[in-house]
């Protein structure tokens, strides 16, 4: 059987029938609006109600699915008599047995991220696939939701503000616009009190001055960087959208005002794709690391202000290579370029986060320079993984602010 796609105009692949196994729908709950037509086995639903109950994070991603099985409308749900659907060899009541016979019996594609699973699908000659749809992360979930609301809506919003649903994740922010206009009347972030209004102070720095926020997406930066409640700070964007510069202003603030004791800054030493190795560097490992910590330098002072940080001890620079071990306390690590970060690496950097430290990750998809990070990226997984978390925030920054020239790299796209 061909199992080629076609994708409608809300980008819904379209097929006949879907059966998707429990792992995908955990790790990645977006495959539900993916695929139309999608049958859920019984086994599945008793597994979800079990781990829902988990205060950890398969707890929290259980529940997300059964939030989004709650409103779907191309899911559909049967519990089977599974003896004519498997081998009579296979344990007939194994939960990952009951999933395949669903797949048979409605003539389905398998999506499953089980390789056991896959395997025997493929016994049986049911296609199947292996789900890995979210590298495009950045497109899916952007930290926040704009919804358009009429005069009528926006007074039913108003009126009902306390109970009102919009289907958010903890710390993700809702922007209302106005229908008429299109302009931001309120912006909000979901909390677990409910909607909480964005408010942020501007910051203001020696080395970079007073910096405020130019757009919508800016503005919940702000909020999310000034939260005291989020102890991992993420955010995404092309090139010149002011990921760093935003980043470095809050960093410096906190350290001025004494609420951190020094930045340490990380940063995976691979060099732009495509381009030639410059070899041996000589001197210590801080003239080694120099090069590639310029992107924060120069928001610091240049090299001076770095060096002169640095010094005083209120700015250590890492090597990813060597930061094992670490039990790092009172600092923001601060760490950019994170797309060119594997899951192991992220994994080990949030391992570094001790008491009174939070971490501050930046990156832009599209500046991936190794091919591993195509295939485990990072950003992507910790995105993915930690949405909705309380101690996590993220937000997708749309714009390029550094200069209208700087903005012509898009029109190369």
């Amino acid at each position: 059987m061909k199992t080629e796609e076609i994708i409608n105009e809300w980008g819904i692949y379209m097929h006949e029938k879907y059966v998707i196994d429990t792992n995908v729908m955990l790790q990645y709950s977006s495959v539900l609006k993916k695929y139309n037509n999608i049958i859920l086995n019984s086994a599945v639903l008793e597994e979800l109600d079990g781990l829902k109950k988990d205060e950890g994070l398969l707890g929290k991603q259980a529940r997300d699915v059964i939030r989004i099985l709650e409103t779907s409308k191309n899911v559909t749900y049967e519990c089977i008599d599974i003896y004519d659907n498997i081998p009579t060899e296979w344990e007939q009541n194994k939960r990952d047995n009951k999933i395949i016979a669903s797949a048979s019996k409605n003539n389905a594609i398998l999506i499953s991220n089980d390789i056991a699973v896959r395997k025997k699908a493929e016994i049986m000659k049911i296609p199947v696939y292996k789900f890995e749809g979210d590298q495009d992360c950045e497109l899916d979930y952007k930290g926040y939701k704009e919804v358009v609301l009429s005069h009528e809506q926006q007074a039913y919003h108003y009126e009902n503000i306390k109970t009102i649903d919009y289907n958010l994740l903890e710390n993700q922010y809702l922007a209302i616009k106005d229908e008429d206009t299109g302009s931001i009347i309120d912006t909000y972030k979901q909390t677990n009190k409910g909607l909480k209004k964005v408010s942020y102070d501007t910051v203001n720095s020696r080395s970079l001055g007073k910096i405020k926020p130019r757009n919508l997406q800016k503005e919940l930066l702000f909020d999310m960087l000034q939260d005291k409640n989020t102890t991992i700070k993420c955010c995404t964007g092309k090139m010149g959208s002011g990921k760093d510069i935003v980043m470095s202003s809050h960093a410096i603030n906190a350290l001025e005002s004494n609420k951190f004791e020094k930045i340490i800054f990380v940063r995976n030493t691979i060099e732009t794709k495509n381009t030639k190795p410059i070899g041996f560097l000589k001197g210590t490992l801080e003239d080694k690391l120099m090069p590639y910590c310029m992107p924060f330098a120069d928001h610091v002072g240049g090299r001076f202000g770095l060096e002169l940080l640095i010094q005083n001890g209120k700015v250590e620079l890492q090597h990813l290579g060597f930061i094992r071990g670490r039990d790092i306390k009172n600092s923001i690590i601060y760490c950019t370029e994170a797309e060119n970060l594997t899951k192991e690496h992220v994994q080990l950097l949030i391992g570094r986060v001790g008491e009174g430290s939070i971490l501050y990750l930046n990156g832009d998809f599209k500046q991936v320079d190794d091919k591993i990070f195509e295939s485990n990226n990072g950003l992507n997984v910790l995105i993915n993984k930690l949405k909705g978390h309380k101690n996590f925030g993220f937000v997708q920054l749309e714009k390029t602010e550094r200069s209208e020239t700087a903005s012509m790299a898009d029109i190369l796209d």
